[in-house]
């Protein structure tokens, strides 16, 4: 088998990998686990879990957010002030 054809064997393999690793079939068992086991109502369980998401907004989103914002003059090829044509008198 040529190194190129197993690179290629691999791709299927990593789509499949990324569908069930994204397909997050543990949502419903911890929330039954939670509720079941638990006994928490479905509002405690949002009150638990929002923290959660909004940390991983803040640690992850943001973050990205603000670098894009810095690297958007240079890729959209633009800066932030005008040029002395456009420039109100």
């Amino acid at each position: 088998m040529q190194p190129a054809s197993r690179v290629e064997a691999n791709i299927w393999k990593y789509y499949l990998f990324h569908f069930f690793l994204n397909f997050q079939l543990w949502w419903p068992i911890w929330i039954i686990y939670l509720t079941e086991e638990r006994g928490l109502t479905l509002c405690l369980v949002n009150l638990i879990d929002a923290p959660f998401w909004f940390t991983t907004i803040d640690i992850l989103a943001l973050p990205a957010a603000i670098w894009i914002a810095q690297l958007r003059p240079y890729i959209f090829g633009y800066s932030r002030s005008r040029p002395a044509a456009f420039k109100e008198s």
